[in-house]
């Protein structure tokens, strides 16, 4: 079981609801002692020269104080009875800016759980705490999980790399509580260098983990399609890999499977950044 996860939450635009706060608690509940619940409070910075989104001070001033609402309201939440410990503060950050305050407090918590309620601002939200943080981040798709066991069929995407191999560690408190694990591999892809899976096998077999192999064709779907209807064929209810990217001429470029995962979220996916 993991100590404490970290919630941010959207406060504005399209702002989650505290119905979302609290899907997300019952689910840390599942796995966790402990979470952290961020609503991002959001600034706008003053210019002279408005962008379309905003024609003056007046309607920067009502965006900022919708936010704080809706953070206040998110804030509420942690003042409930849940089956799990909860503390909450807001997170400030500044509209189109780096939010910087999430990567700061992602690297302070073992994990962060991030609701794709909206797909777009769920994806920018995991870039932020994927890359540069040196922790995982798990992604929760709009239909989030409930139940006493939400995880208990865990499938690891595995190439072999240190990237699969750091996101393997991260998620072993997960898989080893799982009653099934089904180890995923796209030899189109990358296929696994020799003695790889057998290495593999007997890491988890030691932790008596008996994983099953199973190879995907990415000839049809693009490679982060594949993986998670893998996934969902062979029944899991979570899927584990390596999150890929690198800077490129001042842009960040996200590796194709990680790409394919943060643009259709199928299904819960654990990702971590090596």
């Amino acid at each position: 079981m993991l100590n404490d996860v970290l919630i941010p939450l959207r406060t504005q635009p399209l702002p989650d609801t505290p119905e979302t706060a609290r899907s997300l608690l019952r689910l840390a509940a599942t796995f966790c002692t402990h979470a952290s619940l961020c609503p991002l409070e959001v600034s706008v910075r003053r210019m002279r020269h408005w962008s379309a989104a905003f024609s003056g001070l007046g309607e920067a001033s009502v965006f900022e104080r919708v936010s704080r609402e809706n953070a206040d309201c998110l804030l509420a939440v942690a003042k409930e009875s849940h089956q799990i410990s909860v503390s909450a503060r807001v997170l400030p950050i500044v509209l189109g800016e780096t939010m910087s305050s999430l990567s700061l407090a992602a690297r302070c918590h073992d994990m962060t759980m991030i609701a794709f309620t909206d797909p777009k601002a769920g994806a920018a939200l995991a870039e932020v705490a994927l890359f540069g943080t040196g922790r995982p981040a798990m992604l929760i798709p709009s239909a989030i999980p409930d139940g006493p066991r939400p995880f208990a069929r865990v499938a690891i995407a595995w190439d072999g790399s240190a990237t699969a191999s750091r996101a393997l560690r991260d998620a072993m408190p997960l898989i080893v509580a799982a009653d099934k694990v089904v180890v995923i591999n796209a030899p189109a892809d990358k296929a696994l260098e020799s003695g790889c899976e057998r290495g593999l096998t007997d890491y988890l077999a030691r932790r008596r983990i008996n994983a099953k192999f199973v190879k995907v064709d990415t000839e049809i779907l693009d490679i982060g399609l594949a993986l998670q209807h893998s996934a969902g064929v062979a029944g899991a209810d979570l899927l584990v890999m390596g999150a890929y990217g690198h800077s490129r001429l001042q842009q960040f470029i996200l590796g194709g499977a990680t790409r394919g995962v943060l643009t259709n979220l199928q299904l819960p996916v654990l990702m971590s950044h090596s």
